[in-house]
């Protein structure tokens, strides 16, 4: 397991990121509050809300199973990993090939001067968050740009999520 302290965050990610505001952990996360998050953060999208609702349905189940996670129901946390593998391709394919078998999963908090450095995923020219972040791929120059013109999300799946 990949567990980094801080000497070695500040070595990974190199001096100017490391002098930055102090990452505060809140606690751990299991695997299955992180699948639960993935999937609520998609669930209203109009890229992936519809299969994601389908999905559910498979499963003889509601909304309910992602809205209102029950994390010691088994068989609810089994349904949405099964989700989260069909149409992502969890733990190990699609969107997830490469993603590390040991990844550690935490709730942080962390300074507002961080958010300069957060970066959405590169997910190549003319992607959602190539096209939201104007190329930057900085999440506060996306969100500069949908204050400024909602209308640049119209047509992006996160679009729907944001104008809630």
């Amino acid at each position: 397991m990949r567990n980094l302290s801080k000497s070695a965050l500040y070595t990974e990610l190199g001096p100017s990121t490391a002098r930055l505001g102090e990452m505060k952990e809140i606690g751990p996360a299991s695997e299955d509050e992180m699948i639960s998050a993935f999937l609520r953060a998609e669930i209203d999208s109009s890229r992936y809300g519809n299969t994601v609702n389908m999905l559910s349905a498979e499963h003889q189940r509601s909304r309910a199973l992602i809205e209102s996670s029950n994390f010691r129901d088994f068989a609810e946390n089994a349904a949405r990993k099964a989700i989260l593998a069909r149409y992502r391709g969890y733990p190990n394919q699609l969107l997830f090939a490469g993603f590390p078998a040991d990844a550690i999963w935490r709730r942080v908090e962390f300074d507002p001067v961080d958010l300069a450095t957060l970066r959405y995923a590169n997910t190549g020219p003319g992607s959602v968050l190539d096209c939201l972040s104007g190329g930057s791929y900085r999440v506060t120059e996306g969100a500069r740009r949908f204050t400024e013109d909602p209308s640049v999300a119209a047509d992006m799946p996160i679009g729907a999520v944001l104008r809630r």
